[in-house]
């Protein structure tokens, strides 16, 4: 009962995204959208697509993803309020699929589903910048004021209260997934590849901690074994979880680009649990790969090969490549543009709030980074942080969608969570008296051995 008790937070969100979900015929005026369907009513078979271009004919492979568009046509026609239910549904499952990934990799209902709830709420647009940053000013201070009465330790302190402002700013990320995932028809594209991205990592994830799971020691109370009887075997894992997390990564591929880093995302779960003391199963991260070369070797087959004109004009390369992959690396090193310009009036351009707030930001990145690294948490901070960077990473090199950090998202929320572990933590330490030494003895204490 506990343990459900924690999935009301990512339940709030979803029910939020459905009581915001979009509707009119609006939905369907965008240019993709029109030209999108036109193509599907053209068609009329809805299979076709698993051997063709996709039906904006811009040489991508995505025939799983075209098929909720077919399935959209066929129950509404052209009724916009059916389009924006199903895109509501997509995205409220996955939060949920998303929030039972977090719990499996995590193997803790508590953080995975805080973490579930977080990231339902960006994909909600419910706002949390107000309670960020008050909630930042109020830690940095009162460690801060610790300091000055004396009863905080002073490196701790100031560790925890730099790191305070940096985390909070991370509840409110740099972009908005509701307009994107919610509100605009073609980015159904993204949520319905993350929506078998979740449900394969959670897969494996699961057939790895089944595969630890081992029956209860004997005590007093249980039946002695005889002839007769037979000892408990130990319980064996279900192959059946890695063939889905398989299907899934299949699936994942067939509806949008960025699923070709679901092998890399597979090892890095095997990674993470073999840290944690486990026995990974390496043939489903192998068997991830060997998908991924048969997904290449069949798009080439039904693809044009040639950079459509639209694939021509989002490729980019140059420092908007290297800013995409710092949001995810290290986001506080975004500070360091406004670091640089304030410069050029020192001093007087530090008589404003942004220098300060810039260089807090930047300092505070590697501060909890440090703590993080130093904590019971370090694994749990650096796996979700570096599956973040890497779910995301092909889509740097492409012109910003909000979509491409749908994905990403989840895996960045839980490190917001862990990040928040850690700071209480740090702030826990700063606030706590020194230890006692005990006093030195010179001599050995009368009846001591000498």
């Amino acid at each position: 009962m506990k343990r459900l008790a924690w999935w009301l937070w990512p339940l709030f969100s979803v029910v939020w995204i459905f009581l915001r979900r979009a509707g009119g015929n609006f939905l369907l005026e965008d240019s993709d959208t029109r030209f999108l369907l036109l193509k599907i009513a053209e068609r009329k078979n809805p299979w076709s697509w698993f051997w063709t271009d996709w039906p904006l004919e811009n040489h991508f492979y995505r025939p799983v993803s075209t098929f909720a568009f077919e399935l959209d046509r066929a129950l509404y026609g052209m009724h916009g309020n059916g389009y924006g239910l199903t895109q509501a549904l997509i995205a409220m499952a996955g939060v949920l699929l998303a929030t039972w990934m977090l719990v499996e990799l995590t193997e803790s209902t508590p953080i995975g589903c805080v973490a579930g709830g977080l990231f339902g709420c960006w994909v909600a647009g419910f706002s949390l910048v107000e309670l960020g940053h008050s909630l930042a000013w109020w830690v940095a201070a009162g460690c801060l004021l610790g300091i000055v009465r004396g009863r905080a330790n002073l490196g701790p302190a100031i560790l925890a209260a730099l790191a305070s402002v940096f985390f909070f700013s991370t509840l409110e990320p740099p972009y908005s997934l509701y307009s994107r995932i919610v509100g605009w028809l073609p980015g159904r594209t993204a949520s319905v590849m993350a929506l078998f991205c979740f449900a394969g990592v959670a897969a494996y994830a699961r057939y790895l901690r089944s595969a630890d799971r081992k029956r209860p020691s004997l005590t007093s109370e249980d039946v002695p074994a005889t002839r007769g009887s037979s000892a408990q075997a130990p319980v064996r894992a279900s192959s059946l979880w890695g063939i889905a997390a398989l299907t899934c990564v299949a699936l994942a591929l067939a509806s949008y680009e960025q699923a070709v880093m679901m092998p890399a995302l597979l090892t890095g779960t095997a990674i993470w649990f073999w840290l944690k003391g486990s026995r990974p199963k390496w043939w489903v991260p192998s068997g991830s790969w060997v998908v991924l070369a048969g997904y290449w070797v069949l798009r080439r087959a039904v693809v044009p090969s040639g950079v459509s004109r639209y694939q021509g004009q989002q490729l980019r390369f140059g420092p908007g490549v290297i800013g995409s992959l710092l949001d995810f690396s290290v986001p506080g090193l975004g500070q360091s543009t406004t670091i640089i310009n304030s410069f050029d009036g020192f001093p007087f351009s530090y008589l404003v709030g942004q220098p300060w707030i810039a260089w807090s930001l930047l300092l505070g990145n590697f501060c909890l980074i440090f703590l993080a690294w130093r904590s019971r948490h370090r694994w749990t901070f650096v796996a979700s942080w570096l599956m973040a960077l890497f779910s995301f990473m092909p889509m740097a090199w492409l012109k910003m969608f909000e979509h491409y950090y749908y994905w990403p998202s989840a895996f960045f929320a839980l490190a917001v969570v862990t990040g928040g572990l850690v700071l209480v933590e740090a702030v826990v330490k700063a606030w706590s008296p020194p230890p006692l030494v005990a006093p030195r003895r010179d001599t050995p204490a009368p009846g001591a051995l000498a």
